[in-house]
């Protein structure tokens, strides 16, 4: 059964007294925690909303984990364009936008390995859902837009970001990911929400260990 999981970016996660009282989130601590494998949370669902700033701090994700991220927009025109969401900047993160009327996303590992994946269809007009989906294993990330496959990558070193750094929705509010765009490369239509899910079991080490020292 999947968990949701909720967040409402509109809680100043620049400050860590936002909600616990002086010490990080829950919010941190469990993503921290799937980002680095520790615990076992099965399919989780994260979602976001564009909030006053744009940005939110505490934010970790490991981008290496096979991961799908969803975003609902709506749009009246082929010229609105910008960044859905990004996470890190030009030396080292990742980025899903649209530009020229096409959804694209970027991985940039270090500021050296940069992997490009463009739609090969131009988005329509009106209410969307577009979707990018990253296999570790296969090391290739798919766009989808309105459930339609509309382009695949090869990723074969995912963005390296293990930490809390800038995690921007509906606009890049940190250096570039990309040298495609400039910042902070706004959305300039309507940006509904953002869904980041990790559709499988990650490593649960209190479980391996408890095998291994069965085994002992």
């Amino acid at each position: 059964m999947e968990r949701q999981f909720y967040i409402d970016c509109e809680i100043d996660w620049k400050s860590r007294d936002s909600i616990s009282g002086g010490n990080l989130s829950l919010a941190y601590w469990i993503s921290f925690f799937v980002a680095y494998e520790i615990i076992n949370l099965g399919d989780e669902t994260m979602k976001y909303y564009p909030g006053p700033e744009g940005f939110h701090h505490y934010v970790t994700f490991n981008a290496k984990l096979s991961h799908r991220i969803e975003a609902d927009f709506y749009r009246n025109s082929i010229d609105q364009e910008g960044t859905i969401v990004a996470h890190g900047g030009k030396f080292g993160g990742w980025a899903l936008y649209v530009q020229n009327n096409r959804l694209v996303y970027h991985s940039n590992n270090i500021g050296e390995q940069h992997y490009l994946v463009v739609s090969s269809e131009e988005l329509p007009v009106g209410p969307v859902i577009v979707r990018f989906d990253y296999d570790a294993k296969e090391q290739t990330g798919k766009l989808l837009i309105n459930n339609r496959h509309v382009g695949t990558g090869a990723i074969l070193k995912a963005a390296a970001i293990v930490e809390p750094g800038v995690f921007s929705i509906g606009k890049s509010a940190h250096t570039a990911v990309s040298d495609q765009y400039d910042t902070p490369f706004a959305f300039s239509g309507v940006l509904k929400e953002v869904r980041l899910t990790i559709p499988e079991f990650v490593r649960d080490l209190a479980a391996e260990a408890a095998i291994e020292l069965a085994a002992d």
